[in-house]
């Protein structure tokens, strides 16, 4: 019932109070969680009932296999694929329907077809899903062919199976052949369908046939939705008849119909027969502009208008921008002439670097063609816009030449490399790459120095807080290690009662950059562990030391486990930081967990680890979304961190405001920066640093955490059978700000 209404906690919080969970219950909550399109926790789910000991049955299957299908995970579904085999579920109708659904949904069209044909019993959905597949990846032959083989085999024709034939006419465009089922959808009874009529309608506008489509549509009026307003304006954008394109939009706004994304996209098209501003203005009001496929229709307006300067804008506010943006977006500054095409390709061609495929290497062939004329258009005014011209072209030669499927060789990223760099550079006033100097703190023009801070040997200053009992007299002494965009000023919720009863000593401290602690220009993954090292024994804390990281505080935690284990007497790693790019890692696990992140995290964790000396550019510049964490984008959170951060916002954020004193990039990017290179080391490549029990390192990790994807720290912890693994259900990436896992924590670090 929860979840029918959209309460997936509520119904999660009711199957946590079931006694008794069997096979119904487990199914139950994927199944939900699938229909709320909460993929990653149904998957999560399914993970769980198989470690539970709990065996799937036929629903259980078909359900994962749906989740699997809509991820377009297939290497999962072809290990789910196995164990329904092995279990006898391959011959049951429901579940080989799903595994032709996930195939198809992935292009894997002959693995489809094999569970097709090896099925016994085939109903409507079996026959539907296949030819529907077949007609998605553009077999539209073998779909026509399947679909007589079905008409031969007695299947009775559905309303799904009628919108598929119709489809496959519009595909191959048989005008005759829709005709025919046009007549058998009246003769049986289905002419009043909104679907399939919306779907003949469009088989006649492709076909050329505008004005039976309009008839058609005509006789709708009283069942027109948006669907079918849309494809008919369409049709007549099709056959080009912009005006009447444009009537028809306006007679649908005066019948009441809000028009949607896909009407907006096609309607832009008919400029000047619509006002290009006015569109602009609903669009922007009904909050469409950021929608791809809106946005992508409304800056290629203003492009053939030639108005690059708002069309630029337009192109700011895409979320995705997919391949006919930049096409769009390259012709407008093509138009233009002047150095902010060579801006433009430059940013192109970094983001060909990092996210390369087939069709962005078409559009350079395009750039091939047209850049003589394009860039000789560019006055070559500086030594550095030449050279960008012509580090451009070369490149440009570079990557068009190189063979499909397109892939880069290890000599044609540092082309890549080399080219961006070189020509970027000469682009300075553009995009300024060079970070501002640091105002270290008690310098001149530097924030305040206002807190106790020690010396370094190398002349650096660490800013330390001490709390909790004295160290003469401590237990246990701690050292708290903090996280990304953080400082010394972190508040956790650590009672003073259990202070008192484990006497515990805490220390904690401002890392390299962060708060009052100076930057360090050569600070590295193994320089954090003798930091904390230096600080320990300035402060004098005795031989061993307890360290709890969070989160991005977490990886210098790895570096004391490899650098200076000696000095530890236990460790914390909670909801500790990865690197995908960890060599211990499968490449495909990697790229799985990289995937569920949003897309502009993924392009930010990207450029930071090939291009770190982009990453000050980056994160300052307008064209794109650079991390979501930093410009507060709520989505990265889940509903547990959420409820948390309502719980946090009353609270006082003490030196919030000095986090960043000293500038960004040497605290929030430099972080970056050192955390996503290749390190010396991988984390698997750690021994026991504690042998003889003598100590213990404990993993904890939010089941539902959305920043750190569960799935890497669990295979570090099944590689790494010394580690404790805590993988705390119904909670996030900020699960140590309550209470009572921080006081759990801690008690297993200090007692175990």
């Amino acid at each position: 019932m929860y979840m029918k209404t959209e309460n997936v906690d509520e119904g999660q919080k009711m199957f946590d109070e079931m006694e008794d969970k069997n096979v119904v219950t487990w199914t139950s909550l994927l199944s939900g969680y699938s229909c709320n399109k909460l993929v990653d926790r149904a998957l999560q789910v399914f993970h769980m009932m198989l470690v539970r000991g709990v065996e799937p049955n036929a629903f259980t299957f078909a359900a994962v296999l749906g989740v699997l299908a809509d991820k377009c995970a297939v290497g999962k579904g072809i290990q789910v694929h196995t164990v329904v085999i092995k279990c006898g579920f391959e011959a049951i109708t429901s579940v080989g329907n799903s595994l032709i659904n996930m195939y198809l949904k992935s292009g894997m069209v002959r693995e489809a077809t094999t569970v097709f044909e090896g099925m016994g019993n085939r109903n409507e959905v079996s026959w539907n899903g296949m030819i529907a597949g077949l007609v998605t990846n553009g077999l539209y032959s073998k779909a026509l062919k399947l679909f007589h083989m079905m008409r031969l085999a007695g299947v009775e024709l559905t309303r799904s199976i009628y919108v598929t034939a119709v489809k496959l006419c519009t595909s191959l465009k048989e005008l005759v052949f829709a005709r025919q089922l046009h007549g058998r959808v009246t003769k049986n009874g289905f002419y009043l369908d909104n679907n399939i009529r919306t779907a003949l309608m469009v088989s006649y506008t492709k076909s050329g046939d505008i004005d039976d489509a309009f008839k058609l549509f005509s006789i709708l009026h009283s069942f027109r939705n948006v669907v079918s307003w849309t494809a008919m304006i369409g049709g007549y954008m099709q056959n080009n008849r912009p005006e009447q394109a444009a009537h028809l939009f306006c007679q649908m706004k005066k019948d009441g119909i809000r028009p949607n994304d896909f009407t907006y996209s096609t309607i832009l098209a008919a400029h000047p027969s619509i006002s290009l501003f006015q569109v602009h203005a609903e669009v922007v009001k009904t909050k469409y502009q950021s929608s791809p496929t809106v946005g992508t229709a409304l800056l290629d307006a203003y492009v053939k208008t030639g108005n690059t300067d708002e069309a630029a804008k337009v192109f700011e506010e895409i979320d995705e921008k997919d391949i006919i943006a930049w096409s769009a977006m390259l012709s407008g500054y093509a138009q233009k002439g002047d150095i902010q095409v060579l801006s433009f390709i430059a940013v192109f061609l970094i983001m060909l670097l990092f996210e390369p495929n087939l069709e962005h290497a078409k559009l350079m062939k395009d750039v091939e063609i047209h850049s003589p004329g394009i860039l000789s258009s560019v006055s070559d005014s500086d030594t550095g816009t030449g050279n960008m011209k012509l580090q451009i072209q070369l490149l440009v030669r570079n990557i068009t030449n190189n063979t499909t499927p397109f892939r880069f060789s290890s000599i044609m990223i540092a082309q890549i490399a080399v080219a961006t760099t070189v020509g970027v550079l000469g682009w300075a006033y553009l995009a300024l790459l060079k970070p501002p100097p640091p105002k270290v703190c008690g310098s001149p023009g530097g924030p305040p120095v206002t807190s106790p801070r020690v010396q370094l040997n190398d002349g650096r200053y660490l800013a330390y807080k001490e709390d909790g009992i004295a160290k003469e007299k401590a237990k246990y002494k701690l050292i708290i290690v903090h996280g990304f965009d953080s400082s010394k000023d972190l508040t956790l919720p650590i009672s003073q009662d259990l202070i008192q009863d484990l006497q515990i000593y805490i220390l904690q401290y401002d890392r390299a950059g962060y708060g009052e602690s100076d930057p360090h220009p050569k600070r590295s993954v193994k320089s954090e562990a003798f930091d904390i090292e230096e600080l320990a024994d300035k402060l004098q804390l005795g031989p061993k030391f307890y360290v709890l990281g969070l989160s991005m505080g977490a990886y210098p935690l790895w570096s004391c486990l490899k650098y200076i284990p000696n000095r530890l007497a236990g460790i914390a790693l909670v909801v500790p930081f990865v690197n995908y790019w960890w060599s211990c890692y499968p490449a495909e696990l990697s790229k799985q967990a990289l995937g569920k992140m949003l897309p502009q995290d993924q392009r930010t964790f990207r450029i930071v680890h090939y291009a770190p000396w982009l990453v000050h550019w980056w994160m300052n510049q307008k064209w794109f979304r650079a991390l979501s964490i930093t410009e507060g984008n709520m989505a990265i959170f889940s509903p547990p961190d959420l409820e948390m951060v309502k719980q946090l916002s009353g609270a006082p954020s003490p030196g919030q405001e000095k986090i960043r004193q000293q500038g960004e990039f040497e605290c929030l990017y430099r972080d970056m920066i050192i955390a996503f290179r290749n390190w010396d080391f991988a984390p698997t490549e750690i021994k026991n640093p504690f042998p003889d029990n003598e100590g213990s390192v404990h993993l904890w990790q939010g089941h539902d955490d959305r920043i750190i994807p569960l799935e890497l720290n669990r295979y570090l912890a099944e590689k790494l059978p010394w580690i404790q693994y805590h993988e705390v259900p119904n909670a996030g990436h900020l699960l140590i700000y309550n209470a009572s896992y921080c006081e759990t924590i801690l008690r297993k670090l200090f007692t175990g």
